[in-house]
This record gives C-alpha cells, sequence and structure tokens, in this order.
C-alpha cells in the first residue's frame, strides 16, 4: 500500500506504459503521492499524485480534472514505488538473456 511522501511512477492501467513504450524505467513519469483513502481492502483504496519533473502533458491531463499537476484519486496499482524499480529492471534483464539464449 502506498503512503503519503512515497515516490512513484507511472506505469499505466495493466502496464500499458512498459509494455507500449518499451523504456527504460527511469523514462516513466515520476510522482509524488500526497494523499490516501484508508481502505483496509486494495480494491478500494485510491490514491492522489503530484507529478514531478517534466512530465507528458498527455498523462497528466487525463487524471487531472482541471489540468493541475495533482491527480484525481486513481487506483494505486497505475504506479510502482522507486524503491521497488530495482527488482523490476533486474527482472527485466533477465527476461531479455533468456530470450537471446
Amino acid at each position: 500500500m502506498l503512503c503519503v511522501g512515497d515516490l512513484v511512477v507511472y506505469k499505466g492501467r495493466k502496464d500499458e506504459m512498459l509494455k507500449r513504450l518499451n523504456v527504460s524505467m527511469h523514462q516513466l513519469p515520476l510522482a509524488v503521492v500526497v494523499e490516501t483513502t484508508n481502505e483496509d481492502n486494495n480494491y478500494h483504496s485510491r490514491v492522489r499524485v503530484m507529478w514531478v519533473g517534466k512530465t507528458n502533458k498527455a498523462v497528466a491531463n487525463s487524471m487531472s480534472i482541471n489540468g493541475s499537476n495533482v491527480t484525481t484519486w486513481v487506483h494505486p496499482e497505475n504506479f510502482i514505488l522507486v524503491k521497488d524499480l530495482k527488482n523490476i529492471q533486474n527482472q527485466q534483464k533477465e527476461n531479455v538473456c533468456l530470450e537471446r539464449q
């Protein structure tokens, strides 16, 4: 579960950004969690994030009501904690190596 102040990257719904762009993780939109709902189960939990640095305007506008830097309430599964990126990057490298063999 994400907490206020967590640094996250936007991976898109159902990993759409990761699959479609096929880019390195440091190119994904970066954000900070600014508000969370206190739901006990993950299905109903939601977060609001504020974009950090250069963000794709299409992504930012599609997730906010008035074009601000803060999103509306979105499901936390659309984001990955930055501290978890190392594990994902290592997993991707292993997959590429296996495909080449």
